[in-house]
């Protein structure tokens, strides 16, 4: 017996092509979306997703060709009241679409200018809050809320207008992942309410687990839709190649020939696994030698009476590659904001390159210090993109600007858009724009505030590598993080941050395999990390780490008993006769 399920959303050769630009953001593009599906739309930056999910919500309504229809209704007949009904939409920032003070007003805010009676108004306040399991917020105001907590706030605004369609613009990028995982059971519960999901994302590592089906997109068109699994397990790179990286968990199932990317399947094919070599012994990172970075028992306290920091010390050494994580609200954004001289310790001392942070201005920390923002939008403010990246280069009097400006376009991929003013761009755009602006000026110290902000994990991993390569070099890096897969790949030392308390300063190794820590703050362990760990296995840190250590000959899919032909996913690991890995973060 089959069950027909009719169509949410049916897109029909979609096309849209920005004004003053040749090449069309969305380029005949088909698709549906059946009526209780959570989809996924996936693919590099300025593919043309957010593009696509604007055309959808009726955000952009003239110049497109082609066809929607929004649960059977052609979507050019609806108004804007009507559309707003059936589709809502919460953005990557929620603070973009925050209109009240409370929550309650805020949730209230799209049912009032429907002209809804007040008791209606008020039944699908209380009925929104409930879903999204923040009733006891309701009367909390916003800006004291967590991350999670405020993008809560969003959906439930978006469920207040009663939409049967609801499209999220990367709604987890800024939140800690105990935050993203509050989000992804509020939208799976949702889901079982009967509401119809799609989600725009950039990194799929839980939010595959969630979703019916994956789309993925490419220079505007879509290259892919199928099942998650079916989508993004493929071994041949092609689409690592544009910028789209795996799960970790279907990474390794397609590089072993399963076809169950369960945990079960992948110990059973890595269950002939054998330790690598044991990391040489050494003194932990940073903790001898001159530092670049020293807080000295820092306290910070705001408004007079809320500890943000509480007696936290450390220092960093040049060269060190260093990750800061902790969950939302931890005082990771603090511990920045004291280095670029933006806020001033209340008691001990925060030193820069042996000066004293709190004497010293903004300006003379910033010729030491490039600081990348959490939104990029924060620090864009020139009239095009070559103009953004040679403003401190002007500013400072630095020569060759011409020629650091060209290099750095050409090295991030931004030549194209050398005129084209940084806010017509797209988020994982205008990222790549303040990190060509801040490596254009060459500093000593260079700190990452959450870089994976709206960025494809292509760009996202040649930004890493290019870190990788400035702290081999002999300059300290400081990445502030909330992804593990990072911090496993690539930090040297790592710094755990929580209710403004240092609580670990040690190597990954020892924080993944010799503490509970990661456990205690509620957050996922990697899959390549927490198989390492099933098999007996210390300092796994990647799939490559892991693959890496299964025996050429063993029995695993594809390999020879004998000790003969190696399995076909031995050429992609380093030293294998593939040279360079695939990567997945």
């Amino acid at each position: 017996m089959i069950i027909w399920i009719p169509a949410m959303l049916v897109v029909e050769n979609l096309s849209f092509t920005y004004p003053g630009t040749d090449q069309p953001a969305v380029d005949s593009v088909s698709f549906s979306v059946r009526d209780g599906e959570f989809v996924i739309l996936t693919g590099p930056s300025g593919c043309g997703k957010s593009t696509l999910a604007a055309l959808v919500k009726g955000l952009i309504r003239e110049g497109a060709t082609g066809s929607i229809r929004i649960d059977g209704v052609p979507a050019d007949t609806l108004s804007v009241p009507e559309r707003a009904q059936r589709v809502g939409m919460v953005f990557q920032n929620p603070d973009l679409q925050f209109f009240g003070v409370t929550v309650r007003e805020d949730v209230a805010f799209g049912p009032e200018n429907l002209g809804l009676p007040r008791d209606e108004i008020r039944a699908r306040v209380e009925v929104a809050l409930r879903a999204v399991g923040i009733a006891d917020l309701a009367d909390r105001v916003i800006v004291t809320l967590s991350g999670g907590e405020r993008q809560r706030v969003a959906i439930a605004g978006a469920l207040a207008m009663r939409p049967r369609l609801l499209i999220l613009d990367e709604p987890t990028s800024d939140l800690d992942p105990g935050g993203r995982r509050e989000v992804l059971e509020t939208l799976r519960e949702l889901q079982g309410q009967g509401i119809t999901i799609l989600l725009i994302e950039h990194n799929l590592e839980e939010v595959a687990e969630y979703a019916d089906r994956c789309l993925v997109m490419e220079e505007g068109r879509l290259v892919a839709d199928d099942t998650p699994f079916g989508a993004l397990s493929e071994p041949s790179g092609r689409l690592t190649a544009i910028g789209v990286h795996p799960p970790q968990r279907y990474w390794l199932a397609g590089m072993l020939g399963l076809e169950d990317a369960s945990d079960g399947a992948l110990l059973g094919a890595l269950g002939t696994a054998r330790p690598p070599p044991a990391p040489p012994e050494g003194p932990l990172p940073g903790q001898s030698g001159t530092a670049v970075i020293e807080f000295d028992h820092v306290t910070t306290v705001r408004d007079g009476r809320k500890t943000v920091l509480d007696d936290v010390t450390f220092r960093i050494r040049p060269g060190e590659f260093v990750a800061l994580i902790g969950r939302n609200g931890a005082g990771k954004s603090t511990i920045a904001g004291h280095l670029i001289g933006f806020l001033r310790a209340t008691n001990g001392r925060v030193l820069v390159d042996g000066e004293d942070a709190g004497t010293r201005t903004v300006a003379h920390l910033a010729r030491r210090i490039g600081y990348l923002f959490q939104n990029p939008d924060n620090q864009l403010f020139m009239d095009s993109v070559s103009r953004e990246i040679g403003f401190g280069l002007v500013n400072y009097g630095i020569s060759d600007v011409e020629g650091r400006v060209r290099r750095a376009m050409e090295h991030h991929g931004l030549v194209e858009f050398a005129s084209r003013p940084p806010q017509s761009l797209s988020r994982g755009q205008r990222q790549r724009v303040a990190v060509a602006s801040i490596l254009a000026m060459e500093p000593g110290i260079l700190v990452l505030d959450e870089p994976t902000t709206g960025q494809d994990r292509g760009h996202l991993h040649a930004l890493m590598e290019e870190m990788v390569g400035l702290h081999r070099a002999g300059r300290a890096v400081l990445l502030i993080t909330h992804d593990l897969t990072l911090v496993a790949a690539y930090a040297e030392r790592v710094l755990v941050l929580d209710r403004g308390r240092l609580l670990f300063d040690g190597t990954p190794t020892d924080l993944f395999y010799g503490s509970s820590l990661i456990e205690a703050l509620g957050w996922p362990v990697p899959t390549a990390i927490r198989l390492g760990r099933a098999l007996g296995l210390r300092g796994v840190m990647t799939p490559q780490d892991l693959l890496a250590a299964v025996p050429a000959d063993s029995p695993g899919p594809g390999g020879d008993r004998d000790g003969g032909e190696p399995p076909p996913w031995f050429s992609a690991l380093p030293g294998g006769t593939g040279g360079t890995p695939v990567g997945v973060l």
